[in-house]
């Protein structure tokens, strides 16, 4: 026994119940729809790995049914065709929105820990630009710089620990932050 004259007959009903729902909104003819076609709709969305979302889809998808009804032209495609377009398009429509949602909030996470994303740029290049430059001073320059402003160190400390005088490791600043500004076109250290 083929199996065919029934598949027919019900692609043929689900047309007309499709019809009716476009050309005058039967509530009957949507009812059936909807008890047919929501079930494999459900199933398809829990097999896409969309199982928390998939009831609400599923009614989103019914909706559009209700709203598109009257677009269908059955010369195109069969209902299933169509309801499944439908299906297909929303699945698409959630991913793309969950990835957006999803990129906002973690770019937002990010500034919101972090700070401006384009202060953190800047200051990443004016540090890279700073530590080049800094290899330009003599050893004296550097031991100074290293005592005064990294390790926080009196100026009175750090020529004790250098065995300079105040006065020296004072000179020994002006003349590196000399060098620092004139590589580094003489921006604010």
């Amino acid at each position: 026994m083929s199996t065919q004259p029934n598949v027919t007959l019900d692609a043929e009903r689900w047309k007309l119940h499709l019809k009716a729902v476009g050309d005058s909104q039967d509530k009957g003819a949507y009812q059936a729809l909807y008890l047919h076609f929501a079930p494999k709709v459900k199933s398809f969305y829990i097999q896409q790995g969309l199982g928390n979302k998939s009831e609400e889809l599923t009614h989103e998808v019914f909706l559009k049914i209700w709203q598109k009804a009257k677009t269908y032209n059955p010369s195109k495609a069969q209902v299933s065709t169509w309801i499944f377009t439908i299906v297909r398009n929303l699945r698409i429509d959630y991913l793309r929105k969950k990835k957006i949602e999803e990129v906002s909030d973690e770019e937002q996470s990010h500034i919101g820990e972090d700070g401006k994303l384009d202060e953190k740029i800047e200051a990443a290049k004016s540090k890279s630009r700073l530590l080049s430059v800094f290899k330009l001073l003599n050893n004296e320059q550097r031991n100074v710089l290293q005592k005064v402003y990294f390790e926080d160190k009196s100026h009175q400390i750090a020529a004790e620990e250098l065995e300079m005088t105040p006065g020296t490791v004072k000179s020994r600043i002006r003349s590196a932050m000399k060098v620092l500004r004139s590589h580094m076109g003489g921006e604010e250290l």
